[in-house]
């Protein structure tokens, strides 16, 4: 079977979106969660910005090549140069799914805590004026 390198690229950027995109892993969840919590408990300028920055830079660190894509049908028929290409493609395109996903999920803990300390800060105004 002959494919070509860009074809090659293009599906491995497909395989890795479906696997590592966004809202894929169960690790999201507590992303944002763990955002939420540390910028309400430290400011969402301080805790927040520390939060999505921890969490852009730790995302992707763990990413491996799944057995489901060794075994696939599309990665047997490859040659092994090619397989190689479509590895690597397929890892490099894994992270960058993980890291925009961990920088979207943990971006919305900080702004949902921002949302409630503008809540408590309008309140705690509004009620001491009167």
């Amino acid at each position: 079977m002959f494919t070509t390198s860009q074809q090659i690229l293009n599906k491995a950027k497909v395989d890795a979106q479906s696997d590592y995109g966004l809202g894929k892993q169960s690790s999201d969840l507590f992303l944002y969660c763990g955002t939420l919590v540390f910028a309400v408990g430290l400011s969402p300028l301080i805790g927040g910005t520390v939060a999505i920055g921890g969490s852009y830079l730790s995302a992707g660190s763990r990413i491996g090549f799944p057995e489901k894509r060794e075994q696939s049908s599309y990665y047997q028929t490859l040659n092994n140069k090619n397989k190689n290409f479509y590895k690597k493609a397929y890892l490099k395109n894994a992270r960058t799914a993980r890291k925009k996903s961990a920088l979207l999920f943990s971006s919305g803990g900080c702004l949902s805590a921002a949302y409630l300390w503008w809540n408590l800060l309008s309140r705690t105004t509004t009620s001491s004026s009167y």
